[in-house]
C-alpha cells in the first residue's frame, strides 16, 4: 500500500487483507502512518482494526495495547476503537486490561 494511493483502494486492500495471515504488521504500520490525519483516520481506522482482530496476529497487541488509553471513542460500536480494543486485548491475553479511557 503506497502512501499515494486513493483511499478508496487503501480501504479495498485493507479488507482483503483480513484474509492473508502473517500481513497484520502492514496494517499496523498503515494504522501508524494515517494516525494524524482525522479524516483518513475515521474512514481507515476502523477497516484497519477490523481486519487486525479478524487477523488475530500477536504483533498486532501492542498497537491495541496503546488504544486502550490513546484509541478515538465513538458512541458506535463499530467506530469506537477503545472498544475494538478491549475486545482484542481480552481476546489475546485472556484477561481484561488494567487501565483503559
Amino acid at each position: 500500500m503506497t502512501p499515494g494511493a486513493h483511499h478508496a483502494f487503501v480501504a479495498a486492500a485493507v479488507e482483503a487483507a483480513r484474509y492473508y495471515a502473517g500481513h497484520a504488521d502492514v496494517l499496523v504500520r498503515l494504522f501508524e502512518r494515517i494516525r494524524g490525519d482525522q479524516l483518513q483516520r475515521r474512514f481507515l481506522g476502523p477497516k484497519i482494526l477490523e481486519s487486525l482482530y479478524v487477523l488475530g496476529e500477536q504483533c498486532s497487541l501492542p498497537l491495541f495495547e496503546q488504544l486502550l488509553v490513546a484509541g478515538h471513542t465513538d458512541p458506535d460500536v463499530d467506530r469506537c476503537e477503545v472498544t475494538r480494543a478491549l475486545v482484542v486485548v481480552r481476546r489475546a491475553t485472556g484477561c481484561v486490561a488494567p487501565s483503559s479511557k
